[in-house]
């Protein structure tokens, strides 16, 4: 009996070997063509903390005729520090925890060959130990040493203040970023500092007490979804007759609803500010502008289609120059609305932009300019202006047979601004309006543009404001001609040629303005400039001809005509590869017609750059400059010579990513003469300096 209970044991073991055997046989791990290897992960799309667990899975077992693995994150191999078991390699970090940040890791399959193949790559996001998903700090430093460590000059009564100094300053930019989810920080500060305090940033403003170690500008941005808020140098403001990327010391909000509607908000000082003193620009209520701009997409799925944006602006500005410290003056207001459209196609065959604004200005009364005098009381004045611009593209890459096409563009641009128009947060010439056509038409290379343009002033024709009138016509043409020959040929030349007529002329004599007729303009300015290029592998040279004509029309003034003729000549070569040689020549006749005078001026300069080494550069510069009138009654003569040699110098140190600098050593000579036949009167001038610098950067 028991032998039979053996036998039935041994039959069950037998059967269930061979039914793992049979299985094993039958699994795409065991087979003699495995499949292909692939890996995945558990961390792939996701943030993970420094201290978390990496997996890395295979989708079968490694056979030996596969090789082996290799896992990297980034350019670093990491597979020892991964443990495998069955198909699972494992990352447990203990003394290395996971890098900061966004990490490649990239999985290797080595065959016996040693044959690498990427089987998977993955980012590996890492949070930061406050939870950030990014967190960086960015500080720079930048030393430099300019000296001057010889000078000499005659006479000497020309002699510098400072025959011999040795300045220093610094800049310290420090930047950061910070980012967990949707929220996201970004601060920039830039403090310099100087050893000479004539050269301090706030020397023009406080004199001998501006501090030598100033803020120069600084930023911190905040962003949460949409919405954006800044605080420190912003700029607002997209309107060019009310608020124009006016930039300043302040705060913004921006931010939008949807996809159609946007907005911004910014309140700064009423000047562009440094220094460390009122640190948010807004101390002074009376010396600051609030703007505000409210924007509609009317069609979201393409924005630009048809764009609204109102504009709001209320400015008050005191004066901040030195001489008024001390006094107190009535502050400069304005209060505006701004509209301003835009449209277009997708391929901007067809763009419009146009804008209205409307300022109410107060400029109050001044004490210090009236002097005490009785004068017609200053009043609030409320004005309006306009623009808009227009472009029609007739033409757009228009086929005329193998490789000839064609394009011709068209615009037109009105505006116009009332007397008395001012806003104080922009520069707009008031009592102005304008006229221009714009025509540009290419042709293969061939690109060719005309303009024409009406302007006027004294719109309400106030008879004792002189009112003028300008016209204005333009030309310019540039033809690369072997391009447009379809020629490969460095012989043919670049061609170019401009020319430019405008006509100023005054309506009439203004009445009770103490004018004369030979006050009231009328003028015509012509000028012509050709040029011609060619450009080899180690020369170049080119040839400028300009012309231009002043023609005085005014009563009295018939012959206070002028004339100028130029030519100028540069030749380019580069003899050998560490040598750049460059010859220019000038000639130029300036005429004057009414005391019957040509004066010509005449100048040869060489400039030669040595490439001693990959960081050794040697420089020679030499100009002579002489002009004398015909009649030989006057002279002048200038000339110079700048020797250079500079240094660039890289270090590497662990407490520093990067030390990098030069130093450079110049030698200058200038020499000045004049002769006056004339009033018989001679002077003569000479100077030399020896200058060094040092500079350094740490990244």
């Amino acid at each position: 009996m028991k032998s039979c209970y053996r036998c039935w044991a041994l039959i069950l073991i037998a059967s269930s070997i061979l039914a793992l055997e049979s299985n094993a046989q039958d699994s795409p791990l065991a087979q003699n063509n495995p499949a292909e290897l692939i890996a995945t992960t558990d961390f792939a799309g996701r943030w993970v903390e420094q201290r978390d667990v990496l997996s890395i899975r295979l989708n079968r077992y490694l056979q030996p005729a596969d090789g082996a693995i290799a896992i990297f994150f980034g350019h670093t191999d990491m597979t020892s520090l991964f443990s495998l078991r069955h198909v699972t390699f494992t990352y447990r970090p203990g003394i290395f925890p996971l890098p900061i940040g966004e990490t490649e890791v990239i999985v290797y399959l080595i065959s016996r060959d040693n044959l690498w193949l990427e089987i998977a790559r993955f980012t590996l996001k890492v949070l930061t130990g406050a939870g950030f998903e990014k967190f960086s700090l960015t500080p720079t430093l930048d030393l430099n040493n300019k000296g001057q460590i010889a000078e000499n000059s005659k006479p000497e009564i020309n002699q510098p203040p400072r025959p011999t100094y040795q300045d220093y300053s610094g800049q310290f930019n420090f930047s950061g970023e910070l980012l967990r989810n949707d929220f996201a920080v970004g601060t920039q500060f830039n403090v310099v500092g100087v050893s000479y305090r004539n050269e301090a940033i706030r020397y023009g403003d406080k004199g001998k007490d501006a501090p030598k170690i100033d803020l120069s500008s600084y930023v911190v941005q905040m962003k949460k979804g949409k919405m954006n808020f800044s605080v420190g140098h912003v700029s607002h403001g997209s309107h060019r007759h009310l608020i124009n990327f006016y930039g300043s010391r302040g705060t913004q909000l921006s931010g939008a609803i949807g996809s159609a509607i946007d907005f911004s908000a910014a309140a700064m000082n009423g000047t562009n500010l440094v220094g460390w003193d009122n640190f948010l620009g807004l101390d002074n209520r009376r010396h600051r502008i609030y703007s505000g701009m409210f924007g509609l997409e009317f069609f979201t799925h393409r924005p630009g289609a048809l764009r609204l944006e109102t504009s709001f602006m209320d400015g008050s500005l005191l004066p901040r120059n030195p001489y008024n410290r001390g006094n107190i003056n009535e502050a400069e207001k304005s209060r505006g609305l701004g509209i301003r459209v835009l449209t277009g196609t997708v391929s901007q065959r067809l763009r419009f932009e146009g804008g209205f604004a409307r300022s109410r200005f107060t400029n109050p009364n001044d004490p210090f300019l009236t002097g005490g005098s009785d004068i017609v009381p200053v009043r609030e004045t409320t004005r309006n202006a306009l623009y808009l611009d227009t472009g029609v593209g007739v033409l757009q890459n228009l086929s005329l047979g193998k490789n000839w096409r064609t394009s011709l563009d068209l615009g037109y641009h009105h505006e116009r601004v009332d007397p008395l128009y001012r806003t104080t947060a922009t520069y707009v010439r008031s009592d102005f309006m304008e006229h221009a056509i714009d025509v540009q038409w290419n042709l293969r290379a061939l690109s060719a543009r005309y303009s024409i343009g009406r302007s006027e002033d004294n719109l309400d024709d106030v008879p004792s404001i002189l009112k003028t009138k300008t016209k204005r016509g333009a030309v310019n043409v540039g033809l690369p001609l072997g391009a447009f020959l379809g020629v490969t040929s460095q012989w043919l030349p670049m061609l170019s040629y401009g020319h430019d007529r405008t006509h100023q002329l005054g309506v009439a004599l203004p009445q009770n303005a103490g004018f004369s007729p030979g006050h009231v303009p009328d003028q015509l300015s012509l000028s012509h400039m050709g040029s011609v290029d060619w450009q080899f592998n180690r020369w170049r040279i080119g040839y400028r001809l300009a012309y231009s004509q002043q023609d005085n029309r005014q009563a009295g003034r018939e012959r206070s005509d002028f004339a100028n003729t130029s030519h100028a000549l540069a030749f380019i070569i580069r003899p050998l590869t560490m040598l750049d040689l460059n010859f220019d020549a000038g000639l130029e006749d300036a005429e004057s017609k009414e005391i019957d005078r040509t004066d010509r001026t005449q100048r040869y300069g060489v400039n030669a750059a040595l490439q001693i080494s990959k960081n050794s550069a040697f420089n020679v510069n030499l100009a002579t400059t002489t002009t004398k009138d015909d009649g030989n009654t006057a002279k002048r003569t200038n000339s110079f010579v700048n020797l250079e040699w500079s240094l660039r110098f890289s270090l590497s140190r662990r407490s520093i990513r990067r030390w990098r600098g030069q130093f450079f050593v110049r030698y200058a000579w200038q020499e000045n003469s004049v002769e006056d036949n004339f009033f018989f009167f001679n002077s003569d001038g000479k100077n030399w300096t020896v200058n060094t610098g040092v500079s350094f950067s740490i990244l």
